[in-house]
């Protein structure tokens, strides 16, 4: 599967847990606006997601590009979040861009084992709870010392 392909996997499997869920197909290099993968939202919570899939240890994301999550969920109300995907592993990590570890450069970064940073996890058959989801954020944001 492509990047896109999992971007839609993604959606679907939060469409199904109730969420309304969104794909920007321009989402990436194919423009200059501030666009996530995903823009998600259930019961008045809102989430703008950048999705990352990788065969390796490691999920990066660039500073840009999550200074350009950031820009686009301050816009509409949103909550920033890294979703990530490691091949070979059926659920998705979610992640907020304050509780991630910072390489050298800067670069944003996440393991399948950093359970301690991780804030939720989407499944084929199960989503979180958008009010749950929220508190995890914060609660990470806070462990983080960043609140």
């Amino acid at each position: 599967m492509g990047g896109g392909d999992y971007e839609r996997e993604l959606a679907r499997w939060f469409r199904a847990g109730g969420w309304h869920a969104h794909r920007a197909g321009s989402s990436g290099g194919g423009t200059a606006a501030d666009l996530p993968d995903l823009a998600v939202g259930q019961a008045g919570h809102a989430f703008a997601i950048e999705a990352k899939t990788t065969s390796d240890p490691y999920i990066y994301v660039d500073p840009e590009e999550v200074d350009a999550l950031r820009r686009y969920a301050t816009a509409f109300g949103m909550v920033p979040l890294v979703a990530a995907r490691y091949k070979g592993v059926t659920r998705w990590d979610l992640h907020t861009p304050v509780a991630m570890d910072r390489t050298r450069s800067g670069t944003y970064r996440a393991s399948e084992d950093d359970e301690t940073r991780c804030v939720g996890f989407v499944t084929e058959d199960s989503c979180p709870d958008p009010e749950w989801l929220v508190d995890a954020v914060g609660t990470a944001t806070e462990a983080a010392g960043l609140e």
